[in-house]
């Protein structure tokens, strides 16, 4: 029913636009796009593509083993469902 989009992880911005970019070349239809939140550059480039926000994800753990992550480095995730 739609394309998504991601994962895209980098450490250079500039890098993880133009895989965006270069992915959603590819693309026709419709297209989903998550982006963990604070992760604003690509907020930002996704509003530049017409996407807007639908839902928020939340990440939550339990236990003492916990990783925060890199939202920062992440632009694309792979799905809410891989952790």
């Amino acid at each position: 029913m739609a394309t998504y989009l991601g994962p895209v992880v980098s450490q250079a911005p500039s890098e993880a636009r133009t895989m965006i970019v270069e992915m959603l070349a590819t693309v026709e239809g419709r297209v989903l796009w998550d982006i963990p939140t604070g992760n604003m550059l690509a907020e930002g480039l996704a509003t530049e593509h017409g996407f807007q926000p639908v839902r928020q994800l939340l990440r939550m753990w339990s236990g003492a083993g916990n990783i925060a992550g890199r939202p920062d480095l992440q632009f694309a995730l792979l799905d809410p469902t891989s952790g």
